[in-house]
């Protein structure tokens, strides 16, 4: 897409678009083929030919009018994708309407054709033309412009190209490289965390042009969006397939060095899509096999990755080997970068009061923590056990008892239920909190004295990584994540699912808080000068040039 097909530039427009995405149908991503009625055909077939011709007449100047009006239809890029039309001089409306449609035609590029589908619903409901049905059906009109990525301007013969992110005024700075970051997801869990931090440190070094997808939704949006020209997969009225392939197009079509990055084996499609289109693609895996198997589709996702993508980037050395090992592929494939943290200071002096009034507990009551979603994998069951060991053993002592709190997205669901069952069956109710998501996560890691890693399975958790940068000693199981080594010199580790074991070191670190503080200001200090997004990036960036073959400047 050249300079001049760019519209100018307006803050305005890209926040219309994203309240429009907000708003976009995502419902169904093809029209349901309605059959008619037995009283419909009956109607039908006493219909003299004469009068249905009439009416297929009548039908199709009403459809000619409306895709006239519709800006979801782009004559213009009908024009260029049929050349034979526009040599023709016939009126892009009426030649689909009248013929496009049958003979397979897409009308728009974001909207590809299953011709025996439309045939089906022409044939079964009269001719009736099957795009204006949808875009009636899914009421699509006005917000149907920006999904088909046309602005908003109005309709000239210098109309934008159809792209999807043709709302956006981007201009590309000489010399910086395209590079198209896929996301599972935009909830503020770990690799979407991971990523929105990895594309402000590579912005930084202005040397790339960031865009970004998400393959669905989540609170963390609006903070890509803040970033960089943002948009959704469901906010796209067609189905996955067709959004994915339809992207890949275009992205291969950009000016320029191009590379995208596709995070976690969930955007796997997404990989192989663009590698189909020509595109460098660079994998960021952050699970490990359990998981992988589980949700992510087993062997052949990753067989579908090492295809794939030019390089593929793992989270941990631990990582690396457990997939390497266990999906058949060289020990050393890949490359290990490890993410970074980036602290942030507190932002309420009065934390501590309002967190006090909020779960009803003492203000100076020590608070062991615990972060992530409730489920199974991130071990929340194991965090009521500990809980229930520590305060069994620290009952008698006189102290003032710790208070357990869990920050994360769950609550209402099973795992939060059964959670509070067992804590009022085991009688300390009172003792544990479920904070849900918050957004002053900073508080409760400065606020707290411990915080407990109870996870299954977890890669290279950020939350740790936050932790430690804070100051919090952490207590893990050992082989459940790929920070073994980190956590062995920085935190404490014990045997496998040895919840008494970790219940005997969080009481160690409980009963000697000045040693805790120290532990923690050291572990603080070597966190925040080893492991930092700057450095994450700079080595995404010499992956993104090795790829590229660009001779990084002196």
């Amino acid at each position: 897409m050249s300079e001049a097909d760019l519209p100018e530039p307006s803050c305005k427009r890209q926040e219309q678009f994203r309240g429009d995405l907000e708003q976009a149908v995502r419902a169904q991503s093809e029209l349901p083929v309605a059959n008619p009625t037995p009283l419909e055909k009956f109607i039908y077939w006493l219909t003299p030919n004469a009068l249905r011709r009439w009416i297929k007449r009548t039908n199709q100047e009403v459809e000619i009018q409306y895709l006239r009006r519709s800006r979801a239809f782009d004559p213009a890029w009908y024009l260029r994708q049929h050349p034979d039309v526009a040599r023709a001089q016939m009126d892009p409306a009426a030649h689909y309407i009248k013929h496009g449609e049958g003979e397979g035609r897409s009308p728009s590029p974001l909207f590809l054709v299953d011709a025996h589908r439309v045939r089906a619903f022409r044939r079964k409901n009269f001719r009736q033309c099957y795009w204006v049905a949808y875009l009636k059906r899914w009421r699509l009109e006005p917000r149907m412009r920006l999904c088909a990525g046309v602005s908003e301007t109005p309709r000239s013969s210098s109309s934008p190209s159809a792209t999807p992110f043709a709302s956006f005024a981007v201009q590309k700075v000489p010399g910086t490289t395209h590079v198209l970051f896929i996301g599972h997801e935009a909830s503020k869990t770990g690799a979407p965390i991971a990523l929105k931090h990895l594309m402000l440190s590579l912005e930084k070094t202005n040397r790339i042009q960031p865009w970004f997808v998400a393959d669905g939704d989540g609170p963390l949006f609006d903070d890509y969006a803040a970033l960089t020209p943002a948009i959704r997969s469901t906010d796209y009225p067609i189905s996955r397939s067709s959004f994915i392939h339809s992207l890949a197009r275009w992205f291969a079509q950009m000016e320029g060095p191009k590379v995208a990055v596709c995070n976690t084996v969930v955007t796997r499609e997404y990989a192989k899509a663009l590698h189909d289109a020509g595109i460098p693609v660079i994998a960021w895996v952050h699970e490990l096999p359990t998981s992988i198997t589980r949700f992510g589709g087993g062997a052949q996702t990753m067989k579908t990755i090492f295809q794939s993508a030019r390089q593929v980037v793992y989270v941990s050395r631990s990582v690396q080997q457990a997939n390497n090992r266990a999906f058949g592929s060289a020990p050393d494939f890949g490359r290990v970068i490890h993410n970074g943290v980036t602290p942030e200071t507190s932002r309420d002096g009065q934390f501590r009061e309002k967190l006090a009034r909020e779960l009803r507990i003492p203000i100076s009551a020590p608070l062991v923590m615990g972060c992530g979603s409730i489920d199974g994998r991130k071990g929340v069951d194991l965090f009521i056990r500990v809980a229930h060991n520590i305060l069994t053993e620290m009952k008698g002592e006189g102290t003032q008892l710790p208070h357990f709190i869990w920050v994360g997205a769950g609550t209402g669901n099973e795992w939060h239920t059964w959670c509070i069952h067992d804590a009022k069956i085991l009688g300390i109710a009172r003792q544990v909190h479920f904070s849900g998501e918050r957004n002053d996560i900073a508080d409760f890691y400065q606020h707290s004295r411990v915080f407990l890693l109870t996870s299954r399975e977890d890669p290279f958790p950020l939350v740790s990584m936050e932790a430690m940068a804070y100051g919090l000693p952490v207590i893990a199981f050992a082989g459940a994540t790929g920070q073994g080594i980190l956590l062995k010199r920085c935190g404490v580790v014990v045997p496998y699912l040895e919840t008494d074991a970790m219940a005997q070191a969080a009481i160690t670190l409980l009963r000697a808080p000045q040693q805790c503080a120290e532990v923690g200001q050291a572990v603080s200090r070597h966190i925040l000068e080893h492991y930092s997004w700057d450095r994450c990036a700079a080595d995404f960036m010499g992956e993104i040039d090795a790829i590229l073959a660009v001779k990084r400047p002196d």
